[in-house]
């Protein structure tokens, strides 16, 4: 199973393996975590909820005992289909086509 995320002409692609990462780092408002926090806002407010995603990934990623290694061992899949840095890097392609459809509304299947 996968995440389908369109918005503006960019479509996305990335396992569910990866869900309690993104459930993890993503939320808006009401209390919607994860990768379905998205769907249905427009780009701007996206992009918002992408960048505190960030921020917090960022207050995270390392730790004086496991260091970087540890944090993505902490979501790493155990079947290897997806990983940390993969998620992040969807992340990262996800608010830059955020910030540029600021008008266009998410949709996630």
């Amino acid at each position: 199973m996968s995440y389908d995320i369109e918005i503006g002409d960019r479509e996305f692609n990335y396992t569910y393996n990866l869900a309690r990462f993104f459930h993890t780092f993503i939320r808006d408002e009401i209390g919607t975590t994860g990768l379905q926090a998205l769907h249905g806002k427009k780009g701007k407010e996206a992009a918002a909820l992408l960048g505190e995603a960030f921020e917090e990934i960022g207050q995270n990623f390392y730790d004086e005992e496991r260091g970087y290694f540890g944090f993505a061992a902490a979501y790493d899949p155990e079947n290897g289909w997806g990983d940390t840095y993969g998620a992040t890097l969807l992340l990262g392609k996800l608010l830059a086509a955020c910030a540029a459809n600021r008008k266009s509304i998410v949709i996630l299947s």
